[in-house]
Formats: structure tokens, sequence, C-alpha cells
């Protein structure tokens, strides 16, 4: 009977580490489907987090759009009643729009002249000539001519 066991022993023990092994690999695929459902769960509760901040994150631009529209129209109003008031002035004073824009014009086109002016009279005192000052600045050598005659 020794003779029996001794033959039979080696398989017995293949069996039994066959089936350890098989406990520990249902074991071992157990454990990862907790993990898995774990890690799932910390996923879903991680998105969640997430979505729950981008939300806070739309309202609060939501309520400064709404903060920033309301000042716009406030502002908008003002210089509407600002414009109101200007134009019942010009009434009472009898300014005519046009007056206005003339007398800026008029305004501008002398601070265009007297820098020009003053172009005109720096490079003549650098040397230039009339030719190349007109060159330079874009105008005639008439025009150019009158300046130095006038301001150098």
């Amino acid at each position: 009977m020794n003779e029996v066991w001794a033959s039979i022993m080696p398989y017995i023990i293949i069996i039994i580490l066959l089936v350890i092994s098989i406990i520990i690999l249902i074991t071992i695929i157990i454990t990862n489907k907790r993990i898995e459902k774990s890690n799932s769960a910390l996923d879903e509760d991680i998105f969640r987090k997430e979505v729950n901040l981008i939300n806070d994150k739309i309202i609060e631009l939501n309520e400064h759009y709404n903060f920033i529209s309301e000042q716009l129209d406030a502002k908008q109003k003002e210089l509407l009643f600002l414009y109101q008031m200007i134009s019942l002035k010009e009434e009472e004073l009898g300014v005519d729009e046009t007056d206005i824009k003339k007398e800026f014009s008029e305004e501008v086109m002398e601070k265009k002249v007297s820098e020009f002016n003053e172009r005109v009279v720096t490079l003549h005192k650098e040397g230039y000539e009339v030719e190349e000052i007109a060159k330079k600045l874009g105008r005639g050598k008439g025009e150019v001519a009158l300046a130095v005659k006038i301001y150098c």
C-alpha cells in the first residue's frame, strides 16, 4: 500500500497545489473587483465635485455679468442725462454744434501747423535745405520755404 501511496502522492500534491492556486486567483479577482468599485466610486465622487465646482464658477460669472450689466445700464442712463443737460445748456446759450466743431477743428489745425513749423525750424537748424525738409515732411517746397522765412 505504501507503493500505491507513493505513486499517488505526487498527483495529490499537484491537485492540492492547483486548488490552492485557484483559491488564490479567485481571491485576487475578488479583491481587484472591490478595488475597481472603490476607484469607480472615488472617480465618480471626484467627478461630482468637479461638476459642482464648475457650476459654482458659472453661477459666479453669471452674477458678475449681471453686476457689470447693471453698472453699464446706469452709466448709459447717466451719459444720456448729461447729454440732455448739455443740449439744454446749448439751447439756452444759443450755441450751435457746428460752431463748436468748427472751433475745435481750427484748434486742431493750429496745433498741427505749429507742430509743422517747429519741425521745419528744427530741421533747418540741423542744416537741412528747404527741398530736403519738404521731402522729409511730405510738404511742398513753397510751404517749407515760407515757414523758414517766417520762423528762422
